[in-house]
């Protein structure tokens, strides 16, 4: 993963939020406190109710927030009033709902057709979102024919042909397949390495967050852990059930290999890195061994 800019795109602070209910307003988030920088893949793990969609809504200009302060691009946002130009853009969870072209590249050019684009720039922009997320040569295939990864795959390269400077995912993948699942997380991670978006990526499936350069932990609208991903999972394993969450099966074979003795960095967060530690206590032992 290549290092973020450093310079702040999204930004909350101290933010609150409760919905209507029956016996007085039940809060979603309390004090909420977070950036994400240009270049960066933030992600925001919890349990269903944890307050992560509402996050995500927020800082998507979709959702009123009650208390705090939130920021895009240095821009100061007025609840229920988003932004004029669209900075942000949002993929939700269901690949079906966000979907309304007829093919591939009808659904590209909507947000562009919307926009009053001239023709040559909406073309400009199509060609570009559709390569960005590998679709270039789906262009004409009818969207009902698409597998799931590819419809969320084209639910981003829409989001994309409006060329924000952010992209907010809201549990992109819950709805797929492995093989789906796959085709959207390296197409993402592809958008953070090209093109410096700042991405906010929202998910239960904390093998997911690995892949990112932060991992923000949500629980009953509190953000009560943040840092890289495997270090923190690491180092907080005793806390993730009672967050209602479980620590990925990398994470749980290292700290396995940890407790039996073998090295491996509390950083380590792909499976070449645990075994590059097995291979180095492996070789470290045989040359022990030699008169």
């Amino acid at each position: 993963m290549l290092p973020a800019t450093g310079e702040p795109f999204l930004k909350a602070e101290g933010v609150h939020h409760a919905y209507p209910g029956p016996g007085g307003p039940i809060p979603s988030l309390r004090g909420v406190t977070l950036t994400v920088a240009r270049g960066e893949w933030v992600a925001v793990a919890g349990p269903n109710g944890s307050g992560k969609s509402t996050l995500a809504r927020i800082l998507g200009g979709l959702t009123a927030w009650d208390a705090g302060q939130v920021w895009v691009g240095g821009e100061p946002l007025t609840p229920g009033r988003p932004p004029l130009r669209p900075r942000v853009g949002l993929v939700f969870q269901d690949p079906e709902s966000q979907v309304v072209g007829s093919t591939v590249e009808e659904d590209v050019a909507f947000g562009p057709e919307n926009l009053g684009l001239p023709p040559e720039e909406i073309e400009r922009r199509v060609a570009a979102a559709v390569e960005a997320v590998g679709l270039a040569g789906l262009r004409r295939r009818p969207t009902r024919q698409l597998s799931g990864g590819q419809r969320q795959r084209l639910a981003v390269a829409g989001a994309l042909a409006m060329e924000p400077d952010a992209l907010v995912l809201d549990e992109p993948t819950s709805m797929l397949d492995p093989r789906g699942r796959r085709e959207v997380l390296a197409a993402v991670l592809g958008l953070v390495r090209r093109r410096r978006l700042a991405v906010l990526w929202t998910t239960h499936l904390l093998d997911e967050a690995l892949l990112a350069h932060r991992l923000l932990v949500l629980s009953r609208g509190r953000v009560v852990a943040d840092g890289a991903p495997a270090a923190l999972l690491a180092s907080h394993g005793d806390l993730l059930e009672g967050w209602g969450l479980r620590a990925p099966a990398l994470i749980r074979l290292a700290e396995g290999l940890r407790q039996a003795g073998v090295a491996v960095p509390e950083q380590a967060s792909t499976v070449e890195a645990v075994a590059g530690a097995v291979a180095r206590a492996w070789r470290s032992r045989l040359r022990g061994r030699v008169p």
